[in-house]
């Protein structure tokens, strides 16, 4: 299958975004698991990579217009994106990760205010921990992350969250077309570019 082939039938993901602008866990999960499929799965597992790393960068300027000071979870993602062409980077990821996430579960309780920055920041912890460990594989149960340990959740879906400013499940929060704006730039734009970026490597 040629690059554009098989971009164009990912596009085809974008009707199923729901009525709430999201593009359905299950969806997402498919997603996972058709790029190794289609492309083996050292390469899919490459591009998946990519396109996290790609989802936490779209959303960098929300932590940078709250936190400007502040620039740890960015300064991780960019060794995320070194990690991605080097195994000693990736290596390297392991030792910054815990002191991360103990910054970004201390910001949670500077309040409401701050949570698209906070989720902005998770977003790039966890793509810098699928380079060091690996993509994750969240078990197939359910329909949405709400049933999921937020650890466990993908570096995509806390864009997300930065970037409509809440979940659907959360009331008085979130924006369905800023989020629909997301997933449909996730499936046209970001989904090539990671497998453009993974065909050069």
């Amino acid at each position: 299958m040629t690059e554009s082939n098989a971009s164009t039938s990912f596009q085809e993901l974008v009707a199923s975004i729901d009525e709430n602008g999201e593009l359905p866990f299950l969806q997402r999960r498919w997603l996972q698991e058709e790029l190794k499929h289609r492309f083996g799965p050292e390469k899919g597992d490459l591009i998946w990579l990519a396109l996290e790393n790609i989802s936490a960068h779209k959303v960098e300027p929300i932590w940078e217009e709250r936190f400007p000071s502040e620039t740890a979870p960015i300064d991780l993602l960019r060794n995320a994106d070194s990690g991605l062409v080097n195994v000693e980077n990736a290596e390297a990821l392991k030792k910054l990760l815990p002191k991360i996430k103990t910054f970004l579960d201390d910001k949670l309780v500077l309040g409401v205010d701050c949570f698209r920055a906070v989720y902005t920041g998770f977003a790039c912890w966890v793509a810098a921990g699928n380079v060091a460990y690996g993509p994750s594989d969240i078990i197939d149960e359910g329909d949405s992350e709400l049933e999921i340990d937020p650890e466990f959740w993908h570096a995509s879906f806390y864009a997300s969250l930065a970037y409509a400013g809440g979940a659907v499940w959360e009331t008085g929060v979130g924006d369905s077309d800023k989020r629909r704006e997301f997933w449909t730039w996730f499936v046209c734009e970001a989904v090539p570019e990671a497998i453009s970026f993974a065909r050069r490597q």
